[in-house]
Parts: C-alpha cells; sequence; structure tokens
C-alpha cells in the first residue's frame, strides 16, 4: 500500500501519461487531416489540369456510329419488304 503522498505523486504521473496520450491523438487527427487536405487539393489540381486540355472531339466517331446504325435500319427495312 502507498502512503497518500505516493499516492498523490502516482495519480500525477499517470495523469501526465493519459495527456500525452490525448495530445498525441489529436496531433495524428490533426496530421490525418492535412494529409487528406492536400490530397484533395492535388485531386482538384489534376482534373483542373485535364478539364484544361480538354476533352477528347469523338464527333467523328459520333458521326461514323450514327451513319452505321442508320445503314443497318435501312437494310432491316429492305430484309422486312421482301
Amino acid at each position: 500500500h502507498l502512503s497518500p503522498r505516493l499516492r498523490g505523486l502516482c495519480s500525477g504521473a499517470q495523469t501526465r501519461r493519459k495527456m500525452g496520450r490525448e495530445e498525441s491523438k489529436q496531433q495524428a487527427k490533426e496530421a490525418a487531416a492535412a494529409k487528406a487536405n492536400a490530397n484533395a487539393a492535388k485531386k482538384v489540381a489534376r482534373v483542373d489540369k485535364q478539364w484544361e486540355q480538354g476533352a477528347k472531339d469523338t464527333s467523328k466517331a459520333d458521326a461514323a456510329a450514327a451513319a452505321k446504325a442508320a445503314k443497318a435500319a435501312a437494310k432491316a427495312a429492305l430484309k422486312d419488304m421482301e
């Protein structure tokens, strides 16, 4: 059994260790939040860069696909007439 004086000293050490853990947790949370913010900023910058370059022009491919679909529809219509 500890004397009241020693008990007081031990509880102070435990309190200091506990506060150290709490501060450590808080610092880890802040570091994680800062890392997440940095990653989000990188992602936004990457997406903005892609938008600046512009999307690939697919108008020719779209026109070719539409023409092919129209040709197939006309061919199917001719088969139905026979």
